[in-house]
């Protein structure tokens, strides 16, 4: 049985190609689109050309994009439980991806005989679109939650120049 999710979001995005975006702006899932691009001054432009929504079918592992400024965004992913070496930050083009592979677990005699085991570690990647000109400042982990800062550099030639007016008799 096909999922309604799915069939929804599919009329959505059939509608959208065949021009009929503002009528169904409200239901088209704009946050998802939101919480999966940063730095975006076109949103509305890619979202008319068909622009990526992402995976609505998880919301494993969970995750904040907070805006500080106007040139200073962080994107704050819960991987509690997971190493450092199983935490995968990449960037190619304007596409971030964030993976986590946690290793095999090894039986271990020390090991607890979990009762109740709510803290999970299965593999996930999580993709978002960054605008032109976001870059990925740094990457760390802070109290079970990976931080990857991003700045938007605007490259002085893209800058606004004031043009000197001349006066002349």
């Amino acid at each position: 049985m096909a999922n309604i999710n799915q069939i929804n979001h599919d009329r959505e995005l059939e509608s959208i190609k065949n021009g009929e975006f503002n009528k169904h702006l409200t239901t088209l899932g704009l946050p998802e689109f939101i919480r999966r691009t940063v730095g975006f001054d076109r949103l509305f432009e890619n979202a008319i050309r068909g622009g990526s929504w992402g995976d609505r079918s998880t919301n494993y592992p969970p995750y904040n994009v907070a805006r500080y400024d106007d040139v200073h965004y962080a994107i704050e992913v819960a991987v509690a439980g997971f190493a450092m070496e199983e935490l995968e930050v990449e960037v190619h083009e304007n596409q971030l991806s964030i993976k986590g592979r946690p290793e095999k677990d090894i039986a271990d005699a020390s090991a607890p005989n979990y009762l109740y085991k709510g803290v999970s570690r299965r593999p996930f990647a999580l993709g978002f679109t960054l605008a032109d000109h976001v870059e990925v400042e740094s990457a760390n982990i802070e109290h079970g939650m990976l931080i990857v800062r991003l700045v938007h550099r605007i490259p002085e030639e893209k800058l606004p120049k004031r043009i000197a007016i001349e006066f002349k008799n």
